[in-house]
């Protein structure tokens, strides 16, 4: 009896150093895997960023030459050019109304009332 204790005792000894080695070997990779990982997670960020500055300014270009035009066509139906500037602009202001409006809506869905309204409740039936 005492042979097979020594022999599992010395088998899971070997075991275990094998093991610990193979993990050592494994762990340089690993690190490797995860650096080389990041590198690209950040040139692609890099990327990212610059096609967004390149849509915003075409988005940008695209709504002056839209909005030049409105101005151009009101102009064309016998507006006076101050007048037509003055819709577009009017325009423009009933735009960024509606927009500020979807945003409040956007930010009240982002402040997670109902997960604080549960907590709350939680909060005053343990009181």
């Amino acid at each position: 009896m005492p042979e097979k204790k020594k022999n599992f005792l010395s088998k899971l000894v070997i075991h275990s150093l094998v093991m610990a080695l193979s993990l050592f070997r494994i762990i340089p990779n690993l690190i490797f895997c995860i650096e080389l990982e990041a590198r690209l997670a950040g040139k692609n960020l890099i990327y990212l960023i610059a096609f967004y500055l390149l849509a915003g300014s075409l988005l940008t270009s695209s709504f002056l030459c839209l909005s030049a035009l409105c101005i151009l066509y009101l102009i064309s139906l016998s507006f006076s050019s101050l007048a037509a500037i003055f819709i577009v602009l009017l325009s423009h202001i009933f735009l960024l109304i509606i927009i500020l409006i979807i945003f409040s809506g956007i930010k009240n869905n982002l402040s997670f009332s109902e997960t604080r309204r549960i907590l709350h409740d939680l909060a005053n039936k343990n009181e």
